[in-house]
C-alpha cells in the first residue's frame, strides 16, 4: 500500500470517529426517551380508572406517534452507528494487515524495483500489479535469475575478451623482447638498422618499415634501411632522401619530433605518393630521440586506413625509443674504435719508423747459431724466411737432410723480421709442442725488442736533453759575445762529432764589418 493511500484511511478513520461517537450518544439519548415514555404509559394504565375513556384513548395514540417516532430514530441511528463501526473496524483491520504484512510488502516493492532496474519497462509493472504478492515476488525471483545468468555469460564472454587481449598483448611483448635481443647483438650500425626494419615489419606484420637517419647537417633524413620488400629496397637503392620539415609525412615528423600518425595518408597535406608502395593507406612515424635530439625516424607503414590502434602505437613507440639508445650506443662504439683505430695506427707508424731507424742504424742486421756459438748473420734471407716475413706467418720448408721453420717476429700489426730454426734428419718433423714453443718465444721476443727499443729511446731522449742543458748552461756562463761563440761551435761540433764547423754573425756581403769568425 502505497503512502497516499494509508494516508487516506488515515483521515477517513479520523473523520468517522465523530460520527460513531455522536451516533451513541443519540442511541443512548432515544433509549433514555423510550423508557421515559414507557415509564408514562405504564402510569396511564395504571389511572385508567379514573381518566374517561376518549381522553385515555387520546393519550395513548399520542404516546404510540412517539414512541414509533422514537423506535424509528433509534433503528436509522443504529444502523449509521453500525455502519461507522463497519468502517472503523474495516480500516483498524486494513491498517493492522499492513503493519503485520510489513516485511513482505518491503519485499515485494524490493522485488518490484530489482525487476524495474533489471527488466527497464515500466509498462509490465501495470501487469504485474494485477498478480498477488507472493506471484509477483516468484515472478521477479525467476526473472532476477533469468536476467543473472545473463549478466554472468556476458561477464564470462567479457572476461573471455579481456583474456584474450592480454593474450595478444603478453605475444606482443614476447615478440618486442625478440626484437631488443636480435639488435642487441649486432654491433655495425648498418647491419642494425636492416635487422631491426625487417624485425619491426614481420613480428607486428606491417606493410612497410623503414628508418631513416639525420645527416650531420640536419638537413636531410637519409634512408638507410628498410625491410626485404621490393618497394622498400627500391627505395634504399635508390639512395631516398627528404628535406627535414619540407618533404613528406617523414620530413614533417623529424622536424617536430613527435609522433605522427596519419590514419588516411590520402587526406594528409604532407603526404607524396609513392610509386614504390602503392598499397599504403595509413602510415606511423615515430621519432628516434636521444636526449631531446632527433638522430632519425621509424617509419611503419599499413594496407589498411586506420591501421594502427592505441596499443599498437604505444608498442612501437617503445620499440622505437630502445632503437634510437641502440643506435646511439652503436654510434659511440664506432667513434670510440674509430679513435682507438687511428691511435693504434699513429702508434704503428710511429713503431714501424723507430724500428726502420733501428735497422739502418745497424750494421748487422741479425745472428746466426750452431754448435760453434752465435755469429753475425751475414747471408741474404732464404726463400722460406723471406715468404714467412712476406705473409707474415709461420713457413715450414722440408729438405732430404733436415726442416727448417721459419716464425716472423711480430710487434702488434707490425713485423720486424723473422727467426729460422733447422732440424736435422731424414723426414723429421717438429712436433706440436715445438710449434707452440716457438711461437710463444716468438711472440715474447717481439715484445722484448719493442721495450728494449723503447727503453733505448728513452736513455737516448735523456741523453740528449743533459747534453742541451749542457750547452746551455756553458754558453749562459759567459757574457762576452766572442766567448759565447766559440763555446757553442765547439760544444756542438763535440756532439755531432763533426770535423768542422762554422759560426758567424752578419750576411756577410762586404758591408757592414763583421765579427771574426770562430771555428771548430
Amino acid at each position: 500500500m502505497g503512502i497516499r493511500n494509508r494516508l487516506t484511511l488515515v483521515l477517513l478513520l479520523v473523520a468517522l470517529m465523530p460520527v460513531a461517537i455522536f451516533s451513541l450518544q443519540a442511541n443512548s439519548a432515544f433509549r433514555s426517551q423510550q423508557r421515559s415514555l414507557q415509564n408514562e404509559l405504564n402510569a396511564l394504565l395504571a389511572e385508567t380508572p379514573e381518566l374517561n375513556q376518549p381522553a385515555l384513548e387520546n393519550r395513548i395514540n399520542i404516546l404510540r406517534q412517539e414512541s414509533q417516532r422514537i423506535a424509528t430514530s433509534l433503528q436509522y441511528n443504529n444502523l449509521v452507528l453500525a455502519a461507522s463501526l463497519g468502517m472503523i473496524i474495516l480500516i483498524l483491520a486494513v491498517v493492522l494487515s499492513r503493519m503485520l504484512t510489513l516485511p513482505l510488502d518491503l519485499l515485494v516493492e524490493r522485488a518490484r524495483s530489482a525487476y524495474l532496474s533489471i527488466q527497464g519497462m515500466l509498462s509490465d509493472v501495470h501487469a504485474m500489479d494485477k498478480k498477488g504478492d507472493l506471484n509477483l515476488v516468484t515472478d521477479v525471483l525467476n526473472l532476477v535469475e533469468t536476467r543473472l545468468a545473463g549478466h554472468v555469460s556476458l561477464l564470462e564472454k567479457q572476461l573471455g575478451l579481456r583474456a584474450e587481449e592480454i593474450r595478444q598483448r603478453n605475444e606482443m611483448l614476447t615478440e618486442i623482447g625478440q626484437i631488443f635481443s636480435r639488435i642487441s647483438e649486432i654491433q655495425s650500425l648498418d647491419q642494425l638498422l636492416q635487422e631491426a626494419a625487417q624485425q619491426i615489419a614481420t613480428r607486428f606484420t606491417l606493410y612497410h618499415a623503414a628508418i631513416y637517419l639525420v645527416d650531420a647537417s640536419g638537413e636531410y633524413a637519409v634512408l638507410r634501411a628498410a625491410d626485404r620488400g621490393a618497394g622498400g629496397q627500391r627505395m634504399v637503392q635508390a639512395g631516398l632522401r627528404l628535406r627535414v620539415g619540407r618533404e613528406g609525412i617523414v620530413g614533417n615528423a623529424a622536424a617536430v619530433g613527435k609522433i605522427v600518425y596519419v590514419p588516411d595518408i590520402q587526406l594528409d597535406p604532407h603526404y607524396i605518393p609513392n610509386i614504390h608502395l602503392p598499397a599504403a593507406r595509413s602510415e606511423l612515424v615515430l621519432p628516434l630521440l636521444v636526449k631531446g635530439r632527433v638522430i632519425g625516424v621509424l617509419d611503419v607503414q599499413s594496407t589498411f586506413t586506420d591501421g594502427f590502434d592505441q596499443e599498437k602505437r604505444e608498442l612501437l613507440n617503445l620499440v622505437a625509443r630502445y632503437l634510437s639508445l641502440v643506435i646511439e650506443n652503436i654510434r659511440l662504439f664506432e667513434q670510440a674504435h674509430e679513435a682507438l683505430e687511428a691511435e693504434r695506427r699513429a702508434y704503428s707508424e710511429i713503431t714501424r719508423s723507430g724500428w726502420e731507424a733501428v735497422v739502418r742504424s745497424r750494421r748487422q742486421p741479425g745472428y746466426r747459431a750452431n754448435e760453434q756459438g752465435v755469429f753475425h748473420a751475414e747471408e741474404e734471407l732464404q726463400p722460406w724466411m723471406r715468404e714467412a716475413l712476406e705473409r707474415g706467418e709461420v713457413v715450414y720448408a722440408k729438405f732430404p737432410d733436415h726442416t727448417n721453420v721459419s716464425v716472423p717476429i711480430r710487434v702488434r700489426e707490425d713485423l720486424l723480421g723473422v727467426i729460422d730454426f733447422r732440424k736435422n734428419g731424414e723426414n723429421v718433423e717438429f712436433s706440436e709442442e715445438e710449434r707452440a714453443l716457438v711461437q710463444t718465444l716468438t711472440d715474447q721476443l717481439g715484445q722484448a725488442l719493442d721495450s728494449a727499443r723503447l727503453y733505448q729511446n728513452a736513455q737516448f731522449r735523456a741523453e740528449r736533453e743533459r747534453i742541451l742543458s749542457d750547452i746551455t748552461a756553458k754558453v749562459r756562463s759567459s757574457t762576452n759575445i766572442n766567448t759565447i761563440l766559440q763555446t757553442a761551435i765547439k760544444e756542438l761540433a763535440e756532439v755531432l762529432r763533426v770535423p768542422k764547423g762554422v759560426i758567424r754573425l752578419g750576411a756577410g756581403d762586404g758591408g757592414e764589418a763583421e765579427d771574426e769568425p770562430s771555428h771548430a
